[in-house]
């Protein structure tokens, strides 16, 4: 028989592991779709619901830039450019279009491309967002006017006021600097205040293309978005040598962000500011002298030809990323020309699709292999005094495919969500947790939401906001990060994507109360009688009209109150294969482990399936529907939700027995942790024997 012995798996926080069974943790799992992993709980929970916003009247088969932010906490917008040009603005807490003010065909121009999801950069700063078009080439504009009066060897030589022939208005003189040893510059005489200033050259092209040059969308003060040109101030100093052209011109920028109060152009190797405190002035101050507050421009150096594609701002430096390099920007407390720096830190192949986002005091970038999404951890070592970045999907190698297009990261949850190419109505969640130097979790699962794709995600407050596409309409739909309280009235907070709560009409000569919805039933959508009625929380059975999309409905006169409505998903959660565990969690491979059968912990719990799967054997399935025979909570009308042990039986061997558990209903559900019960049989024992 062998020895009888308890095998507990004490948590199940760590997420998906692709590892072999021997080697991973046992709070790692197989598989896990829809649910969050959590240290406080110890296990895992059936995700929270994404909500309906609001229909955005957006066309799902044009492509978009999606861009969304926070002015606060009640003023939140997302922001879309399809291929045309087209600029739309939606309320992100109401689904409300904003009024988006005429803009003419030139500022169309510069947000039109066939590919606006990879070619349209936008970053907001308080109400102005802007926008950058990698596709767009920079250029000076027109050649100025005007013409040099004369030439002289110092500002001496200067003609004045009270000479015999007094210089008039407006005249601009070279100076050469001969006897001082200073580069040629030159002044412009003021008659007004009889001075002389430094000026520019005329008959150069001092004035940058605005049409070609970054946009901005203003959020005006009637709560309207205008999109316009940005007006640039042009070079009033020197000319193409002393005060030469940005090095972005006659290239296009790759990227722009703000940073230690300067905007930064990111253009192939080159970044650029503007001066301090003046983000639209890009030229410095004088010809003759260089000043801190002045424009800096550094290039990112390394042995091969690396163009910048993402800027990141992190801790006290910036991150840059290359296709094959990465480089840090740093410059002190005070940047400044005489302190910026760039230095190469490291030298990993990237993806180019996602922006890096920050948790903490980590940055995540994107990579990926031939088939699969990489995502690397970029971190300062102290110990090396370097930093270095380390694949935290290596151990789920061939779970996410590549690549990742979009990702966004909340810092106070330590939750990374990731959209790639290879599932775009799949949304990767990676959780993070410290305690102190040691990371305690480093959990992967996704979360699949029936949906046709996803356009654009973003951390927004305390939730995650969704741009998706659903049965030839575009939602913007929101989920709590965290699982939320009960709704007024209910025990339990319905877990329902695309979930509204909606009025009914009643038709008394049929007795049947029919909805229209907002997205489409797909002959799935489910019904959950609100707070507003008694039997609150119960599933109502539903028809969905096979005419009409649309609309659903229900026996009986269910007009009282709202009804909740969405569509279910499924949470489902795969164990590891199980083995006899000693010392520090290692495993003993000298034996054979028989199940007897498992005792599950679970919480705040409606419902949940354990399918167990002997090998070779048909799967049996144990329900734990909440009901318990003499508890307080199983009363007739309403639904139980429980904290208790559930017993399943197993009958196979713990090697080879897939074990997993299935949520397909509106009812939350988490487990915390579980304990097998079987015999062990250690073969050096028998060979012994």
């Amino acid at each position: 028989m062998g020895l009888l012995i308890d095998q507990p798996i004490r948590s199940l926080f760590n997420g998906v592991s692709r590892q072999p069974h021997t080697v991973r943790l046992p709070s790692q799992v197989q598989e896990a779709d829809n649910v969050l992993f959590s240290v406080v709980s110890g296990g895992f929970t059936k995700r929270p619901a994404l909500k309906l916003v609001g229909k955005t009247g957006l066309d799902p088969s044009n492509p978009y830039k999606a861009h969304a932010y926070a002015r606060d906490a009640n003023e939140q917008y997302w922001m879309t450019i399809d291929n045309s040009g087209g600029l739309s603005v939606f309320d992100a807490l109401t689904g409300e279009e904003k009024t988006v003010n005429f803009y003419g065909s030139s500022e169309r121009d510069y947000i039109t491309t066939g590919d606006p999801r990879n070619n349209i950069v936008m970053v907001t700063v308080k109400d102005y967002t802007l926008v950058v078009n990698r596709s767009i080439i920079t250029s000076m504009g027109v050649t100025s006017g005007g013409g040099l009066s004369g030439s002289v060897a110092t500002f001496g030589d200067l003609p004045y006021s009270a000479s015999s022939n007094p210089p008039s208005d407006g005249v601009v003189y070279k100076v050469t600097g001969a006897a001082t040893g200073l580069d040629d510059y030159y002044v412009k005489y003021v008659q007004a205040s009889d001075i002389w200033i430094e000026w520019v050259r005329p008959g150069l092209k001092n004035a940058f293309d605005a049409s070609s040059m970054p946009h901005k969308i203003v959020r005006e003060s009637d709560g309207t978005f205008t999109l316009s040109r940005i007006t640039w101030r042009a070079r009033e100093v020197g000319d193409d040598v002393t005060v030469p052209q940005p090095p972005f011109i006659g290239s296009a920028l790759s990227d722009l962000f703000f940073f230690k109060n300067r905007m930064w152009l990111v253009s192939d190797e080159d970044i650029y500011s503007s001066k301090s405190g003046d983000f639209f002035e890009l030229w410095p101050d004088k010809a003759t002298q260089v000043l801190d507050t002045d424009p800096i421009h550094r290039v990112a150096k390394s042995n091969t030809v690396s163009p910048l594609r993402w800027a990141t701002p992190h801790r006290e430096t910036v991150f840059l990323t290359s296709a094959n390099s990465q480089f840090t920007l740093s410059g002190g407390a005070t940047m400044s020309p005489k302190t910026a720096s760039v230095d190469m830190t490291t030298t990993y192949s990237t993806s180019s699709l996602a922006r890096p986002v920050t948790v903490g005091d980590q940055l995540y970038f994107a990579a990926s292999t031939q088939r699969d999404a990489v995502l690397l951890e970029y971190f300062y070592d102290d110990e090396t005094l370097s930093n270095t970045a380390a694949d935290v999907t290596k151990h789920v190698q061939g779970y996410i495919p590549a690549e990742i297009s979009t990702m966004d990261a909340d810092p106070t949850t330590g939750m990374l969500f990731a959209v790639t190419d290879g599932e775009e109505d799949t949304v990767y969640n990676y959780t993070v947790y410290w305690d102190g130097e040691t990371k305690a979790q480093s959990a992967w699962g996704r979360w699949r939401t029936r949906c046709d794709g996803i356009i654009g995600l973003q951390c927004l407050g305390d939730r995650l906001s969704v741009l998706v596409s659903r049965g030839g309409d575009v939602f913007i739909e929101e989920c709590a990060f965290v699982p939320e309280a009960p709704l007024v009235g209910m025990n339990f907070n319905p877990l329902l994507d695309c979930r509204v709560a909606v009025a009914g009409d009643h038709d008394s000569d049929n007795n049947v109360t029919s909805w229209t919805l907002p997205f489409q039933h797909q002959a799935k959508a489910i019904a959950v009688a609100s707070g507003d009625f008694n039997s609150a929380g119960r599933e109502v059975s539903l028809d969905h009209d096979s005419g009409d999309p649309y609309k659903v409905s229900a026996k009986g006169d269910w007009s009282g109150g709202d009804m909740i409505i969405g569509l279910p998903y499924t949470a489902y959660v795969e164990l590891s294969r199980i083995y006899v565990r000693e010392g520090e969690n290692n495993t003993v491979l000298g034996g054979r482990l028989q199940l007897k059968y498992m005792k599950v912990s679970f919480t705040e719990t409606g419902f949940f399936e354990v399918e167990v799967t002997p090998d070779g054997k048909p799967t049996r399935t144990y329900t734990m529907s909440g009901r318990k025979l003499g508890s307080a909570t199983n009363r007739v009308g309403e639904q139980p939700i429980l904290s208790d042990i559930f017993r399943v039986r197993v009958k196979g061997k713990g090697d080879t027995t897939t074990i997993a558990f299935k949520n397909e209903t509106h009812l939350p559900f988490t487990v915390t942790s579980a304990t097998v019960k079987g015999f062990f049989n250690e073969l050096s024992r028998q060979e012994n024997a």
